[in-house]
């Protein structure tokens, strides 16, 4: 498959100006910042392609997932990938040269489509007629400032600086 990136600022035509070739069947393509995170159901890779110039985009890295993707999304730093073996699959992209599988998760038959909001994962299932929701958990920031924060559980793995009243 290949990833174009168009030129849209004419109303009457679109050019292509860059392109990449991201395996054999792109299924879906997501971008966030200057990657794009493409999909590809004929060599159940997940592409990074690096867009930040638009007139030569290029893939930095890759990583394979063990289905056929039907869907894909990204979430700060995760992409979150719908698969033909029924199960999200969850990759870390915060290094984006080298993404890794961190999760699966068994879900609904033949999922089609896949949204992110926050801590869930919405998933509509074809051939269950069923909406999957998944809690995901785990979800990692740099920093917080905050001037108020609600916490199930609270983990510092490193240096922290708490004040006040905790």
């Amino acid at each position: 498959g290949t990833l174009d990136i168009l030129d849209i600022s004419s109303d009457v035509t679109f050019t292509t100006v860059g392109s990449a070739t991201v395996g054999t069947g792109l299924t879906g393509v997501v971008v966030q910042g200057r990657y794009a995170y493409a999909s590809d159901g004929g060599s159940n890779n997940v592409y990074v392609v690096d867009v930040s110039s638009s007139t030569n985009p290029f893939v930095i890295s890759s990583v394979g997932i063990a289905a056929t993707s039907s869907a894909v999304f990204v979430s700060g730093r995760y992409v979150y990938v719908s698969g033909g073996d029924n199960k999200l699959h969850v990759i870390d992209v915060q290094n984006p040269l080298s993404p890794s599988e961190v999760q699966t998760i068994t879900i609904g038959g033949q999922p089609k489509k896949l949204f992110v909001s926050g801590r869930r994962a919405y998933i509509p299932n074809y051939t269950s007629s069923t909406l999957s929701v998944i809690d995901i958990l785990g979800t990692e920031m740099n920093g917080l400032v905050a001037h108020s924060a609600e916490f199930g559980t609270l983990q510092a793995l490193g240096d922290e600086q708490i004040f006040n009243n905790l």
